[in-house]
């Protein structure tokens, strides 16, 4: 699972902690719609990219959250952070190989 990650939890105040681990839980949880639908990481990624210009938005992220069965109970703050989370290179847009490289990584610590 997702909480094999090497965890830096213990350095932050108690409230990023839990920040901390609802993004893991949230992750997981968007790992196992992945696995459901059996998509491979490159077809998860078109589901996000709604508008299909190899780049997915802060909106069209948080679109595709809101239609996952079950759903992801979260917040505007917490689907910024996990948004965050994923835009490694903080360009405020995640692309192909963004996307498909963090859920590698977070795949082969499952």
């Amino acid at each position: 699972q997702i909480s094999k990650l090497p965890s830096i939890a213990s350095t932050f105040s108690a409230s990023r902690v839990v920040t901390c681990e609802w993004t893991n839980q949230a992750l997981s949880k968007i790992m196992d719609a992945f696995d459901r639908d059996h998509l491979l990481l490159h077809e998860a990624f078109s589901v996000f990219d709604a508008g299909g210009d190899g780049v997915v938005s802060m909106s069209e992220f948080t679109r595709a959250i809101a239609r996952m069965k079950p759903p992801l109970e979260a917040d505007k703050a917490q689907i910024f952070a996990l948004f965050a989370s994923i835009d490694t290179n903080a360009r405020r847009g995640v692309d192909l190989v963004e996307f498909v490289d963090f859920f590698h990584r977070l795949y082969q610590n499952r």
